[in-house]
């Protein structure tokens, strides 16, 4: 397949010294080197050396094994199926994530101050929503291709799934306010805004088509923490709270074993919002400038991108453990039995070793089991006694 670029016409030495530069461009052939050192001066052994490059090249330089292929319709086709798989595999993942967050969201409404909205448990998508080309076609020909707002899932045991919402339905309208179509600018805050308003009573009556079938559902909703959980896109093991929003990484719910280690790894997100470590982390960066003019003012040393650092990283720290602490509070509150949930720094250890010695921004992996093992423990003697399940707080008896 290179012949066309080889320049067949080509004579001489310099022809042969081109075919021994693109032949090393393309397989790094050992008979390049054969070539190198043959090269003589004589105008007919020039010829033939070309020849021989050529022949080199073209053979010696190629596969030798006779490659089995598809054709493109089949590997088309191959790509759909690919697509289609995956696409069910992010939308699996994601009921699973709902499912596992909603008794968190729900048992700690009281932890989280005002952030509390009115929820059944229901997931919408549309064809219109997913990037262009091959992963808008393929959802299109599993949800339909419509403007509107379809249900992607109801969540295992919520308000919705009790009524009956499943995936294909079309939620027309609640209360008589209609919903967004998936083109309205923003649809997924209007959709919060519609059920908001109409679930202000704790229930609302649902216009939902089926099938093209118009059907009307009364649904109950719950009060939820006003913390979506949502699925991240990366392969690395991790998650992040925002101070709005918690984020699951598909990395990390490959590594967590079991729904106690995702839920141990939600809980945990949870209470980074609830205890408003964003909006510390600010504070405390306010604060280390604030000295850092100090020392410049004293000493003329500029020292505010250390003492920023420094104070970040003291801060971030305290964060975590505070997180941990809470988060293991929430996931009892939750009915989830946390004994068990301090395993996850072991298995974390043994798949990042580092942990287990340092820790910059965060505990080390050793400290987080210990500290967990101790609050699991503090927790156990509460319930042995009856006594609420609050987290002990700073200046409380």
């Amino acid at each position: 397949m290179y012949s066309a670029s080889l320049g067949l016409g080509m004579r001489h030495a310099s022809g042969v010294w081109s075919l021994i530069a693109v032949c090393r461009r393309i397989g790094h052939c050992a008979a390049c080197g054969e070539l190198r050192g043959r090269l003589v001066r004589t105008r007919a052994l020039r010829g033939a050396l070309a020849a021989l490059a050529v022949g080199v090249t073209l053979g010696g330089c190629t596969t030798t094994s006779t490659v089995a292929t598809g054709t493109s319709e089949e590997i088309q086709a191959e790509k759909v199926r690919q697509m289609r798989f995956a696409l069910e595999s992010r939308w699996a993942r994601m009921a699973r994530l709902q499912q596992l967050a909603a008794p968190l969201l729900q048992a700690n409404v009281d932890l989280c101050g005002k952030r509390v909205v009115e929820r059944i448990g229901v997931v919408q998508w549309s064809a219109e929503l997913a990037p262009r080309g091959l992963e808008r076609e393929v959802t299109r020909g599993m949800l339909g291709d419509s403007d509107r707002l379809i249900v992607l899932f109801a969540t295992a045991g919520s308000p919705a799934a009790n009524a009956g919402l499943r995936r294909g339905d079309v939620i027309v309208s609640a209360d008589g306010a209609f919903m967004p179509t998936a083109s309205s600018l923003r649809p997924f805050h209007k959709v919060e805004e519609t059920f908001d308003a109409a679930f202000a009573d704790g229930k609302a009556e649902l216009s939902v088509l089926r099938g093209g079938e118009p059907l009307t559902m009364t649904v109950e909703s719950v009060p939820m923490c006003d913390y979506p959980v949502e699925l991240v896109a990366d392969p690395a093991p991790n998650a992040l709270a925002d101070g709005r929003t918690i984020g699951i990484t598909t990395g990390m719910m490959v590594f967590a074993d079991t729904d106690l280690e995702l839920q141990t790894v939600l809980a945990h997100e949870l209470a980074h919002n609830t205890e408003g470590h964003i909006r510390k982390s600010v504070g405390n960066q306010v604060i280390g400038g604030i000295i850092a003019a100090g020392i410049a003012a004293s000493t003329g040393v500029d020292v505010s991108r250390a003492t920023s650092r420094l104070m970040d990283l003291a801060f971030s720290k305290s964060f975590e453990r505070e997180a941990d602490y809470v988060g293991l509070y929430m996931l009892e509150r939750a009915g989830i039995d946390s004994t068990e949930a301090a395993n996850i720094w072991r298995r974390m250890a043994a798949e990042f070793p580092d942990s287990i010695r340092f820790g910059t921004s965060h505990p080390t992996s050793a400290e987080r089991f210990v500290n967990l093992a101790a609050a699991s423990e503090e927790i156990r003697l509460k319930k042995a006694r009856g006594e609420p399940l609050v987290p002990e707080r700073k200046g409380e008896d």
